[in-house]
């Protein structure tokens, strides 16, 4: 099941990063936000450049990022 999920996030992540139509685009937000157990993942694509080397954006460095958070309990 999780692996589904990480592959589900995989492709919704690639098409986001391209997507042209602000109404598909909220779409995939809106999906994504319900499976990524990460609040920030949105950050590692758009505001950080940990997962980029040059050009190239690292998905699987963020999807593993993404699916190891671990939120606290208070």
């Amino acid at each position: 099941m999780k692996d589904t999920v990480k592959e589900q996030f995989r492709v919704l992540l690639v098409e986001l990063i391209d997507v042209q139509n602000d109404e598909r685009e909220a779409e995939i937000l809106e999906v994504l936000d319900e499976i990524s157990p990460d609040p920030e993942y949105l950050d590692y694509v758009f505001q950080s450049t940990e997962f980029y080397q040059g050009d190239d954006l690292d998905i699987d460095g963020i999807i593993k990022k993404v699916f190891s958070y671990r939120p606290i309990s208070l």
